[in-house]
């Protein structure tokens, strides 16, 4: 049975002025547009990044927990949400930060963490 990626529903978004970015349940993302009153999709979800551990590609994070707030940085004021998702002991957690001075961008910034005891945990693909 063949799954409409179109037709998914956020787990959770961060709104900026033009853009919103959502994700799904597994950590997956997709951009929406705001014009016109209209809003328009610009792709289905799917992993905007992925890390090889084991030599096998992971790209499937169980969505954990998300958080949001304001922001006040030196490109301004905004806001942003982390989200964090696992995939066994592997934690990701992706923050992305919208401002109101650029409605038509968004800032990600992705990171992993080993919750095992091992210390290797292989290369990021962004």
């Amino acid at each position: 049975m063949a799954v409409c990626s179109v037709c998914a529903v956020a787990q959770t978004r961060i709104d900026g002025g033009s853009i919103s970015i959502e994700f799904d349940r597994q950590l997956h993302s997709r951009v929406v547009a705001h014009f016109d009153n209209e809003n328009e999709l610009l792709g289905t979800f799917s992993a905007s990044e992925t890390i090889s551990v084991d030599g096998k590609t992971l790209s499937d994070f169980a969505f954990v927990s998300e958080k949001t707030d304001p922001v006040d940085d030196k490109m301004g004021h905004g806001k942003r949400i982390v989200v964090t998702g696992k995939a066994g002991n592997l934690s990701k957690v992706v923050a992305v930060t919208v401002y109101d001075d650029f409605p038509t961008a968004a800032v990600f910034d992705v990171s992993y963490q080993n919750d095992s005891s091992t210390t290797e945990i292989g290369r990021a693909h962004v």
